[in-house]
Order: C-alpha cells, then structure tokens, then sequence
C-alpha cells in the first residue's frame, strides 16, 4: 500500500505545472512587470537625455582640440531650431586685420551631427544654448575666441564653484519635466576650461 502512495505522489511531482499554477504565476509575473515598467522607462529616458549631454559634450571637445591642433579657428554650432538636438563643427575665416569673422549661415550647413544615437525622438527633449544663437568659436590656440566673448551677458548666472561668469552653456532635459532634471555643458573660462553639470547647477545658464 505504501509503494502505491510513493508511486502515486512521485507522478504528480513529475506530472508539472497545472493549469492554475501556470495562470497564478503569469499574473504574479504581469504584476511586476507594471510596477518595474515605469521607472525602467524613465530611467531609459534618462540615460537618452544623457547621451545628448555628453555627446555636445564631446563636440566641444573636439572644437577645441581641433582649432588647437589645426592652429585654425573652429566654430560649433548647436542649431537652435532643431527638432533634435544637433551640432557641426566648422573653421572660421579671418579678415585683413586676423580677426575672426563669424560669418555662418546655419542653413547652408551640411555636416550636422545628429545627438542621441537615434534613440532621440522629435520633440522628446528641449534644450537651449547660452548666448542663444549656440555657436561657439575656439581660436587657433584652443581659448574661446574674441567673438564669443562679445556675445556674453556680464550679468550672466555665475557659477557657484568659480564665481566667474560661464562663457557658454548648452543644456537639455526630457520635455515636459521639471527643471531639475537639467543636463547641461558648461564653458566656464576664456581658457576653455569645460565642464558638465545637472539640476541646480544648469539653473541660470
């Protein structure tokens, strides 16, 4: 009699999931999943916002080094109408007296580079540059040029950690949320001195 109970119970331990069982666990599984679903989506939305951060992050760079290296002036262009954010890095001419001359149509440019890495849709962030026409022009040894410099509000937000005027800023955050979740790079110094910030320290650029 015992050898039946002990064949009995050990097909139903192989016999597997029933019906019920299976329907519990998808259920139990459903319910994670809303819950988990909305902070990995804002996260997500995050991490986008913070790719287009650090890839005008990068362009900057370039520009700098660029004009650096080449010893001929460079100008980026973040284009302010834009439905996703993007950015060129050009050379600058110099007149008769080796001054640059800011003389670029953003129409007529060709060589944008789109930030985001595709994953930023039309109108998901919104972002703005400091002077608003966002170009910013490096001279040929790699400091911010005399022609941004013009373009610099004196009473502009100044940064908390050097209580000096910031020379540029381009900032961007997901549309239709709050100003804390600002990204922004930062240009803080004549010297070209470059930096990134969030929230609070986006305010005022």
């Amino acid at each position: 009699m015992q050898l039946k109970i002990s064949k009995l119970r050990h097909k139903r331990a192989i016999a597997g999931f029933t019906l019920l069982e299976t329907l519990v666990v998808i259920v139990i599984i459903a319910i994670l999943f809303a819950i988990a679903a909305p902070s990995w989506n804002a996260w997500m939305n995050r991490q986008r916002v913070n790719v287009v951060r650090d890839q005008a992050l990068q362009i900057v760079r370039k520009a700098q080094n660029d004009a650096r290296t080449t010893r001929v002036p460079k100008v980026v262009i973040f284009d302010p109408t834009a439905t996703i954010p993007r950015a060129a890095i050009l050379s600058v001419e110099r007149n008769n007296l080796g001054q640059t001359v800011n003389n670029i149509d953003p129409a007529t440019i060709t060589q944008w580079q789109t930030l985001g890495n595709g994953d930023v849709g039309e109108g998901f962030v919104e972002f703005s540059t400091t002077p608003a026409t966002g170009q910013l022009v490096f001279n040929s040894s790699g400091f911010v040029d005399q022609l941004s410099l013009n373009q610099v509000d004196p009473n502009l937000g100044r940064n908390p950690e050097t209580a000096t005027s910031r020379v540029f800023a381009f900032k961007v955050k997901q549309r239709n949320t709050t100003d804390a979740t600002y990204r922004c790079v930062i240009v803080k110094t004549i010297l070209g001195a470059v930096d990134t910030g969030e929230g609070d320290r986006c305010a005022g650029v």
